[in-house]
């Protein structure tokens, strides 16, 4: 086996490597694997701090694009409330990263109903996204 080495980066840091990596890769092991790093690690809070809040812009459809984008590795400004989820390459593990980072942020908000894996499977766009996560905030 081959000797694994560490690296130490600041959630910061380790946001930006991943805004730093080429996009829309999705054999990119490497950046999967600080994807999952980023969302295990960093409150949703934190994460959407890190985000280039849009003046103007609805909080939480922000936090979603940004989120997307951390997943998928497809910029920001190319996805929308529109944008249909089968465009952006997401697997069933990314739509669990996903579920499980949706759920961190409706806890972080006082929400005491979780997103079910089954709720994610009737999600077709983006806007069904920001509607889902919406309906579980109190």
């Amino acid at each position: 086996m081959e000797p694994k080495i560490r690296i130490e980066l600041s959630k910061k840091d380790l946001h930006d490597l991943l805004f730093k990596l080429p996009k829309r890769d999705h054999d990119n092991e490497i950046r999967e694997a600080l994807a999952e790093k980023y969302l295990k690690s960093v409150s949703p809070d934190l994460s959407v701090a890190f985000a280039a809040a849009q003046p103007g812009g609805d909080p939480l459809m922000q936090f979603i694009v940004h989120t997307l984008s951390l997943i998928t590795g497809v910029p920001e400004n190319q996805i929308t409330p529109s944008t249909k989820l089968g465009t952006l390459g997401l697997s069933q593990f990314k739509l669990e990263q996903l579920r499980a980072f949706l759920n961190k942020y409706i806890s972080a908000h006082g929400g005491h109903s979780y997103i079910a894996p089954t709720d994610m499977t009737a999600l077709k766009t983006v806007q069904d996204i920001y509607i889902l996560v919406q309906s579980k905030l109190p």
